[in-house]
């Protein structure tokens, strides 16, 4: 309910920050994705929900607050190219 509540909050919409939000993952997840094949990364993502019940609130907030740093950082770096 935390992310929703986020996605829904955001000023910029759920598409824009969803992006950050799966880069994070992405980015937590970056070793064990590496090491695994195609078809192995494609029923990891596929599975989440059984990696995700492992989650606590905390975790979930420091999910989204490191999205909004990869945010503010991309938005930071558009800004200095134009």
């Amino acid at each position: 309910m935390r992310l929703f509540d986020t996605y829904i909050s955001d000023e910029e919409g759920f598409s824009t920050f969803h992006t950050h939000i799966c880069a994070t993952l992405f980015l937590i997840w970056s070793n064990k994705l590496k090491s695994m094949q195609f078809m192995d990364i494609m029923i990891f993502l596929q599975s989440l929900n059984q990696v995700n019940k492992e989650w606590s609130e905390a975790d979930i907030e420091m999910l989204i607050a490191e999205a909004y740093v990869y945010k503010s950082l991309y938005q930071s770096s558009v800004q200095m190219k134009q």
